[in-house]
Order: structure tokens, then C-alpha cells, then sequence
């Protein structure tokens, strides 16, 4: 009878070392899975870095590229200005020939 009682105790143990044999592989898988979730992590933060670098040197090629495309406005305005201008003083040299030639046919 002491041996049955024991027998079945031991049993009872073994199915318990065997639930705990079961919780501990899952336990271990679960924590593999979390060790690769934050290797993940680790990946997506060195690239949101290496991405927020980027970002803020394409703010300040932008930023180049306006002031340059602002000079290049301002040269053109004087550009124009200056061309419109010599088109005036060609068309008046012109109207000075004109009007210097009707003036010797009088």
C-alpha cells in the first residue's frame, strides 16, 4: 500500500516535471521570439537614424538650392531689366537717326 501511494505521488511528480519540462520549452521559445523582436527593434531604430541624418541633409540641400534659385531670379530680373533697357536706348538711337534725318531734309 506504501509502495502504491508512493508510486502514484511519484507519478503525479513525473506528470508535474513534465508540465513544467513543456512550460519551460514555451517560456524559452517566447523569449527567443522577444530576443529576435528586439534585435528587430534595434535594426529599425540604426535606420530611422540613418534616415533622419539623410532627412536633414536633403533639408539643407533644399535650403541651398532656394537661395540659389532665389539669386538666379534676382539675375534674371536684372537680366531683363538691363536687356529691356538697351533695347530702349538702341530704339532711341535709332528714333535719333530718324529724326535727324528728317531734320537735314527740312
Amino acid at each position: 500500500m506504501v509502495l502504491e501511494y508512493f508510486g502514484d505521488q511519484i507519478k503525479v511528480m513525473s506528470e508535474h516535471v513534465l508540465n513544467i519540462d513543456k512550460k519551460t520549452d514555451r517560456i524559452e521559445k517566447k523569449t527567443n521570439k522577444i530576443d529576435e523582436i528586439e534585435e528587430a527593434v534595434e535594426t529599425i531604430k540604426t535606420s530611422m537614424a540613418a534616415m533622419k541624418t539623410d532627412m536633414k541633409l536633403t533639408k539643407e540641400d533644399i535650403e541651398t538650392i532656394k537661395a540659389d534659385l532665389k539669386a538666379m531670379k534676382t539675375d534674371t530680373e536684372l537680366i531683363k531689366y538691363g536687356f529691356k533697357r538697351k533695347i530702349d536706348i538702341d530704339e532711341f538711337a535709332a528714333l535719333e537717326k530718324r529724326v535727324s534725318t528728317l531734320e537735314n531734309r527740312l
